[in-house]
């Protein structure tokens, strides 16, 4: 999650209307330098706004807005990253702002509302964050044999992936810009209960009963949901789609077992 907070450019394309000051018509080429760096992080400046990044390790990052208000006074707005590192393709962010003006506006506005509206732009990162570990994972190479880092919209990215270049090699595991540590399994199966998937993992291991939710929950879900046979179908699904996620074949042998035994196919 920190990655993200290193890129400004994504903001009017992957936030558009989602955050109140992203519009994907002002999605343009920006202007990036790297001021300074050290073995705890780095440093920058972006020249729009104008605004001063620090990213400094283990995963705190700020950025802090200086400007001049329409009155001629002199104004700072910053907001801090911390991010927390909780397993592999998944994080805790606090997220902390604070400016020494307030627009009249906030001060009518829910604060659960503004939690919530947060909340959907972190998500909207979730997409695209996940699909790049799966990427990532698939490819096991570094960064730089991947993407072309741009220098309108990748400086601090890069930035941030030459770093850990630089400091991954205390780390579980991590993707760098020219160098790598790959996990030794992919986030689907190290969060998973058990290390490989619950349902997938009883299903192999234990048959499933006979009957259908029809026999308890009849009146609650038909006839606009019936279940007609049982729940292989379900248990078949869960050890394909973990099967492809973690290409372990543990799971296609619980899919070929279980197929023989019942009616179902895939």
């Amino acid at each position: 999650m920190a990655f993200t907070t290193t890129m400004p450019a994504h903001v009017p394309i992957s936030h558009d209307r989602t955050d109140w000051t992203a519009k994907r018509e002002d999605a343009q080429p920006l202007a990036f330098d790297v001021a300074e760096r050290t073995a705890r992080g780095f440093a920058g400046h972006w020249f729009k706004a104008p605004c001063v990044l620090r990213f400094e390790a283990p995963c705190v990052l700020t950025n802090t807005l200086e400007y001049t208000d329409k009155d001629g006074k002199e104004q700072c707005f910053s907001a801090h990253f911390l991010c927390r590192p909780a397993g592999q393709g998944k994080s805790m962010l606090v997220v902390r702002f604070g400016s020494t003006a307030t627009s009249p506006l906030l001060k009518v506005m829910p604060k659960w509302y503004m939690h919530q509206n947060a909340g959907k732009v972190f998500e909207q990162d979730m997409g695209f964050l996940s699909s790049q570990n799966e990427v990532l994972m698939r490819e096991k190479v570094p960064t730089k044999e991947l993407y072309l880092n741009l220098r309108s919209s990748d400086t601090w990215v890069a930035e941030y992936r030459r770093w850990m270049d630089r400091a991954g090699h205390g780390m579980p595991y991590y993707f760098g810009h020219s160098t790598l540590k790959a996990p030794a399994l992919p986030a689907v199966v190290e969060q998973a209960p058990g290390g490989g998937g619950a349902v997938a993992g009883i299903s192999a291991s234990f048959p499933a009963k006979s009957g259908s939710y029809n026999d308890s929950l009849s009146a609650d879900v038909c006839p606009y949901y019936c279940s007609y046979s049982g729940y292989h179908d379900e248990l078949l699904w869960a050890a394909s789609w973990l099967h492809r996620a973690s290409n372990n074949a543990t799971y296609m042998v619980a899919v070929k077992r279980r197929s023989t035994r019942t009616s179902t196919r895939l």
